[in-house]
């Protein structure tokens, strides 16, 4: 576990300015959540149509993107795949959040691009630290 504050954490990958996070999550309530919980450390996008993601993403440039896969009208693993076949989120980390437990939705999405797979009722704190795993990884031990 990291002992780094928030401010102390990214220092080699974003220069003093806080990352940004994309969010997709259609459930109103969860995604104000959302918010409250990621702009303690992140630059927090959010969203809820999933339909403007891609020129979100254009407009932005997000560090990373977390995606809720019971999104109404998409396919959430459809576009998890996306995402991942993009050229400029190909390699934006992505983390899937989701109240699916299955170990074969589990498999289906890391296959689709998902670095990360979260499950709700998840915590403020499990969130941001998986986030941050993500963006800032420990320095190779030499």
């Amino acid at each position: 576990m990291s002992t780094k504050t928030a401010p102390e954490r990214g220092q080699r990958w974003f220069q003093g300015r806080r990352p940004r996070v994309l969010a997709v999550e259609d459930e109103e309530d969860f995604r104000f959540i959302l918010g409250e919980w990621l702009s303690r450390e992140f630059d927090a996008l959010l969203l809820g149509d999933p339909e403007r993601l891609f020129e979100e993403v254009r407009a932005h440039r997000p560090d990373a993107i977390i995606l809720d896969l019971g999104l109404p009208g998409i396919d959430g693993l459809k576009l998890c795949r996306l995402l991942h076949e993009t050229p400029e989120t190909a390699n934006t980390p992505l983390v899937v959040l989701t109240a699916f437990k299955e170990p074969a939705l589990y498999e289906r999405a890391m296959s689709a691009g998902a670095r990360s797979y979260l499950c709700k009722p998840l915590g403020a704190v499990e969130l941001r630290q998986r986030l941050w795993q993500l963006l800032d990884p420990p320095e190779p031990v030499s």
